[in-house]
């Protein structure tokens, strides 16, 4: 277990280090490249500048940006291996990976054409890239005012930031693997319904999942849209509109930052009450929900 979480902090900090570099190269200070860094590939989205990374007006940071948010959100553990093994087939082996650069792709040309069809906004292509990348891996760095953007395009990059990033990575969000489950149980659901005596195993990487693993999983997911719906009300019975509630509260419990409505570039303005729910709702996030709810449960106290 020691030797597994050094062999983890070398490629973080390895990442950390190439990142800082990659940042220099294109542009920014020392000071800036080596925050940003930081920042990036520990998913947090803080910048020195106010206008985050708009600031530099520079396409290379962008991209950079977008390289090494991507890079974050994938399973730590997979890059050892491919480091270990200098090969990169261990990504394109892995189910969640596969799916979660498909969820990618497929939002970003489904917005390309929403934008194409819909939208006279001129939103360039760098930019849309970006802020999908940055809200699905609950990065929250900004590269635009994207609060200008037509409100689908804002509800749909807040949408995104519930998937969240790859277990094993220092994202937020529900996690991709616990996305891919739902699908297939979903799809097993319906299987059954039509061939009720028909056994179909759910699996992942070729390996059968559990039903006690199963179960977890679901439990994991109800809580959190309970969770989700418990703290949206609560915004709004503190004054927010309807907007602000739910953006705000997706973006705390996803960890992710940037929201909508009243919350579109800070949380300045919203009331104090509000300040200390969403303060709640970045810890229950952060902590992955069962953590965080155990210690209110009467069970944890008497045993």
């Amino acid at each position: 277990m020691a030797e597994t979480a050094q062999n983890l902090w070398r490629v973080y900090l390895g990442l950390t280090v190439l990142c800082a570099i990659s940042y220099y190269l294109a542009g920014m200070n020392i000071f800036d490249s080596v925050a940003h860094s930081f920042s990036t590939i520990a998913i947090g989205g803080f910048s020195t500048h106010s206008d985050s990374i708009a600031f530099f007006q520079n396409t290379y940071i962008e991209i950079i940006c977008i390289i090494f948010m991507i890079l974050s959100a994938l399973n730590f553990v997979l890059h050892f291996l491919s480091l270990k093994t200098k090969s990169l087939r261990v990504y394109l082996e892995d189910a969640e990976i596969r799916f979660y650069f498909g969820i990618i792709s497929g939002s970003i040309l489904f917005l390309l054409f929403y934008i194409y069809f819909k939208s006279s906004e001129n939103i360039s292509i760098i930019d849309l890239v970006f802020q999908v990348v940055s809200f699905i891996t609950t990065s929250g760095f900004v590269s635009t005012s994207y609060g200008d953007w037509p409100f689908f395009i804002i509800s749909t990059l807040i949408f995104l930031s519930f998937i969240g990033a790859c277990a094993g990575s220092t994202g937020g969000g529900i996690k991709v693997v616990r996305i891919l489950f739902i699908l297939k149980q979903l799809k097993r659901g319906l299987l059954k319904i039509i061939h009720p005596s028909a056994e179909v195993p759910i699996k992942i990487n070729s390996q059968v999942v559990a039903d006690d693993v199963s179960n977890n999983l679901l439990l994991f997911f109800i809580f959190y849209l309970i969770s989700y719906i418990i703290i949206s009300l609560a915004l709004m019975l503190s004054g927010l509109d309807a907007t602000s509630a739910f953006s705000s509260t997706a973006a705390c419990l996803n960890n992710l930052g940037p929201g909508a409505g009243a919350v579109i570039e800070n949380y300045n303005a919203i009331p104090v009450v509000a300040k200390y729910i969403l303060s709640f709702a970045m810890l229950l996030g952060r902590l992955e929900i069962y953590t965080l709810l155990i210690i209110f449960t009467p069970y944890f106290w008497k045993y």
